[in-house]
C-alpha cells in the first residue's frame, strides 16, 4: 500500500500575521495611488494637492521608512530642508515628522508668497554674471536653465537680451493663463 505525503499545515495565526503584513506594506502605496488619482482627477484641493506631493517626497527621501526624516535622509532626499532643519524641528528630537514639515511650509508659505519679487530679483541677479541688468542666451544657459529653453518667449523685444520687467511679465502672464485654465 502507498503511502499519500504528510502535508505539513502552517498554523493559522503564522498565515495571519503573514498576511497582516503583506497588507500593511502594500497600505502605502495604495493610499498613495489613490491621492494621485484624486489629484489628476482635480478632486483635490490646492492644500491637498501639496499634501500629496509633500508626503510622496517625505517617503522617497525617508530611506529606514520610519515615517520620520533624520539630518542624513534630508541631505540626501530633500536638500530644500538642510538650511532650516532646525527652525522647522519643533521637539527637537532631530527627527522631521511629516506634521512638523506641514507646519512650518504653511507658516512660510505666505511669506513666499511676499517675497516672490524679492526671490525674482535675487536669480536674476545671480544670473546676471556681467551686472548690466540684462540677461543674455549665454547667462540664461549656465544659470537659468528653464529660462534659456523658453527664451523666444520670454524676450518680448527680440532684443536678444531678456530684462528683469520681461522675465517679470512672462511669470505674470503664465500665472494668470493658469488660473484661467483652472
Amino acid at each position: 500500500m502507498r503511502r499519500r505525503p504528510l502535508l505539513i499545515r502552517p498554523r493559522p495565526w503564522l498565515l495571519h500575521c503573514a498576511l497582516l503584513t503583506a497588507i500593511a506594506m502594500l497600505l502605502p502605496p495604495l493610499q498613495a495611488a489613490e491621492s494621485n488619482k484624486a489629484v489628476k482627477s482635480g478632486k483635490a484641493g490646492k492644500a491637498d494637492k501639496a499634501d500629496t506631493r509633500r508626503s510622496t517626497q517625505l517617503a522617497r527621501a525617508d530611506r529606514d521608512g520610519n515615517g520620520m526624516l533624520s539630518r542624513d535622509e534630508v541631505r540626501v532626499g530633500a536638500p530644500r530642508l538642510v538650511a532650516p532643519f532646525d527652525a522647522i524641528d519643533a521637539n527637537h528630537d532631530d527627527q522631521l515628522s511629516p506634521q512638523e514639515i506641514r507646519t512650518w511650509s504653511r507658516s512660510h508659505a505666505q511669506q513666499r508668497g511676499r517675497d516672490g519679487q524679492t526671490a525674482l530679483a535675487a536669480h536674476f541677479t545671480r544670473a546676471d554674471v556681467d551686472g548690466n541688468g540684462l540677461l543674455s542666451r549665454d547667462e540664461a544657459a549656465a544659470y537659468l536653465p528653464r529660462v534659456a529653453a523658453k527664451f523666444h518667449r520670454v524676450d518680448a523685444n527680440r532684443d536678444g537680451v531678456v530684462t528683469m520687467e520681461e522675465w517679470g511679465k512672462y511669470l505674470k502672464a503664465r500665472r494668470t493663463a493658469r488660473s484661467a485654465a483652472r
